[in-house]
């Protein structure tokens, strides 16, 4: 899936100046694509490519990353909004989130019982929400559902693909109750890192040129 390039690459920038993490984002990126393929999922390409952000941010910060979350097991606090952990950059907030949604929709909760858990707002509660966090197969569940969740709140069913992954990826990074309107809003604001400094560029956007990227069987 190619579209026709623009004055400036994301990809172009990320592969000169970080070449090492943008291979990692690209490579994870396909492997989530294939691994959601198999699964039959109907918006695999639109799933893998709203992380590749994250994958970039996650490949430059690993060690880091895997620290944090382990620390954060030691105290867990449920309002850990500013935490993220995993390949795909997820807050426990935003799992907690997602649980409880599902836990009231009939239609999420019979496609995803995987993430169906019983919150007694617990120690042990919260360190299990963590160690999913860190897993791929748990990663894949709670990325799967946001997708779906949004789609249908968002009524994206019948978007073109770029709309779809516009909507998709600004509510990933700024917040998944947000409207259309202030969607479109968020979506123009620079709010992700280049790889220089002081350089910053639209979410949204990285993410609808990362799907050109994507092999599609």
């Amino acid at each position: 899936m190619i579209w026709p390039e623009e004055s400036f690459s994301y990809m172009k920038h990320y592969q000169k100046v970080k070449p090492r993490e943008y291979t990692f984002a690209i490579n994870t990126m396909q492997q989530l694509y294939d691994n959601l393929s198999e699964q039959k999922y109907k918006y695999a390409l639109e799933a893998s490519v709203i992380v590749f952000p994250e994958l970039l941010r996650y490949s430059a910060f690993r060690d880091e990353l895997e620290t944090l979350a382990n620390e954060l097991k030691s105290y867990a606090p449920e309002e850990s909004d500013g935490y993220s952990i995993g390949f795909f950059q997820m807050k426990p907030i935003f799992a907690l989130r997602m649980e409880k949604i599902i836990a009231l929709d009939l239609e999420l909760k019979t496609k995803y019982p995987l993430l169906l858990i019983k919150d007694s707002g617990t120690s042990d509660d919260r360190i299990q929400r963590i160690n999913r966090l860190q897993d791929w197969t748990y990663q894949l569940e709670y990325l799967k559902a946001f997708c779906d969740f949004e789609i249908k709140r968002l009524k994206l069913e019948n978007e073109d693909l770029k709309i779809r992954i516009k909507y998709l990826a600004t509510a990933y990074n700024a917040n998944m109750f947000y409207t259309r309107e202030k969607l479109d809003k968020w979506a123009e604001y620079k709010t992700f890192p280049g790889a220089q400094k002081d350089l910053y560029f639209k979410y949204s956007e990285i993410c609808i040129e990362a799907a050109g990227k994507v092999v599609v069987k």
